[in-house]
C-alpha cells in the first residue's frame, strides 16, 4: 500500500483536481502542474502568488493558471516528452481515484446489507434469517475481492506513479542544464538568483553575484574552429564547479558569459573568488589533441557586485554586467568590483 509520501501525492492530486473542478478549470498537465505544485508547497513563489489573488477577491481563472504556469514553469519551453510524462501520472492519479471512488461506493452497499441483516437478527422470524446470512456472505465476498483488486491495482500504479516522478524530475532538471557544459542553464540562474534574493532580504545576508566572459572568443571560434571553441566553454564550466562551494551556483549565462550566484557571500569574498577563477583559467593551456598544436593560454574577465536592498533583479544583474565590461574595457583578464547601486 502507499508510503506516507505517496499518500501525500496522492491527497493532493486529489485535492488539486477538486480546486480545478469548483474553479471551472480544463484539469491539463499545465493547469495540474500548478495546482499541484501549490498544494504540495513545491514553489514558495507559485503559493505567493496565487495567495495573493486569492485575498484579493481574484477568480483565478484558466488564463491566470496560463499565466502562472508560463511564469514558473516556462511554458513556452515545455518539452513534449515533459507533457506526455504529466499527462501519464495525471492519468494514473485519476484511475487511482476512480478505483477509490467504486471501492467506497461498493462498500457503501456491503453496509447496507450489514443493516438488513441487523434487522433480521431482531425479528422473530427465524425464517428470515438464512437469505440474511447468504446476502452477507455474498457481500462479504465480493467486497474482499473488490479490495484484492484494488490493492493489485494501487500497488501497480503507486509502482507507475513513482517511475513517472523520477522521470520527471529528471527531465525537470535536465531542462535547468545546459546540455554542453553540464552546468546550470540560465533558466535555472534566475530560479536560484529570486530564491537566494528573498534568503537574502529575510535573513538580512550579504548576496553577492560574478559574471565571467571569455576573452577574445569570437576570435579564438574564428581561428580554431567551433569544436575548440566548445572545449574552452567546457573548461570554464569545469573550472567554476571546482573552485565554488556547496551552496553556490555556476551558471552558463548565455554564449560565453558565465555566472556565479554567492549567498551569504559579501563582495570582498566574491572578488577573492572571481581573481582565483581568473588565475586558475590563465594558468591553463589549450592543447588541441587531434594534431597537438598548442592554442596558447586563455584569460577571462569578470565583474562582481552585491545585492543592495530595495533594487529591483535586473538592475543587481546590470550593475554585476556593468562591472564585466568596465573589466574589458580596463585590459581584460581582471576582476572589477561595483561599489554601488544604480
Amino acid at each position: 500500500m502507499f508510503t506516507g509520501t505517496e499518500k501525500d501525492a496522492v491527497r493532493n492530486a486529489e485535492a488539486a483536481l477538486s480546486t480545478m473542478k469548483e474553479r471551472n478549470i480544463p484539469p491539463t498537465p499545465a493547469n495540474f502542474t500548478v495546482w499541484y505544485a501549490y498544494l504540495a508547497g513545491v514553489e514558495p513563489g507559485l503559493n505567493r502568488r496565487i495567495d495573493e489573488l486569492i485575498d484579493g477577491g481574484g477568480s483565478l481563472n484558466t488564463e491566470q493558471c496560463a499565466d502562472i504556469y508560463m511564469e514558473f514553469f516556462d511554458g513556452t519551453q515545455t518539452n513534449p516528452a515533459v507533457e506526455r510524462a504529466a499527462e501519464s501520472l495525471l492519468g494514473e492519479i485519476r484511475v487511482i481515484l476512480d478505483e477509490v471512488s467504486e471501492v467506497n461506493d461498493e462498500t457503501g452497499a456491503y453496509e447496507e446489507s450489514l443493516d438488513v441483516f441487523a434487522l433480521a437478527l431482531k425479528g422473530d422470524d427465524n425464517g428470515a434469517l438464512k437469505p440474511a446470512i447468504d446476502a452477507i456472505l455474498q457481500a462479504t465476498t465480493f467486497i474482499t475481492d473488490k479490495n484484492r483488486t484494488l490493492e493489485t491495482r494501487l500497488t501497480s500504479s503507486t509502482t507507475e506513479i513513482s517511475r513517472l516522478q523520477q522521470d520527471l524530475e529528471q527531465m525537470r532538471q535536465e531542462a535547468m542544464t545546459d546540455a554542453l557544459t553540464g552546468i546550470a542553464n540560465r533558466r535555472r540562474f534566475d530560479m536560484v538568483l529570486s530564491q537566494s534574493l528573498e534568503d537574502a532580504v529575510s535573513g538580512s545576508t550579504p548576496l553577492s553575484l560574478i559574471m565571467i566572459d571569455i576573452d577574445h572568443f569570437k576570435k579564438f571560434n574564428d581561428t580554431h574552429g567551433h569544436q575548440m571553441g566548445d572545449q574552452v566553454l567546457k573548461l570554464l564550466a569545469t573550472v567554476l564547479s571546482d573552485t565554488v562551494k556547496g551552496q553556490d551556483t555556476p551558471v552558463r549565462y548565455g554564449g560565453e558569459e558565465f555566472a556565479i550566484i554567492l549567498p551569504d557571500t559579501p563582495l570582498d569574498g566574491a572578488t577573492s573568488l572571481a581573481n582565483t577563477i581568473r588565475e586558475r583559467i590563465c594558468r591553463k593551456r589549450m592543447v588541441n589533441r587531434a594534431n597537438g598544436e598548442d592554442l596558447g593560454k586563455i584569460t577571462v574577465s569578470a565583474g562582481t557586485t552585491t545585492y543592495h536592498v530595495g533594487e529591483s533583479i535586473e538592475d543587481f544583474v546590470a550593475r554585476a554586467d556593468e562591472a564585466l565590461y568596465l573589466a574589458k574595457r580596463s585590459g581584460r583578464d581582471r576582476v572589477m568590483a561595483s561599489q554601488k547601486a544604480a
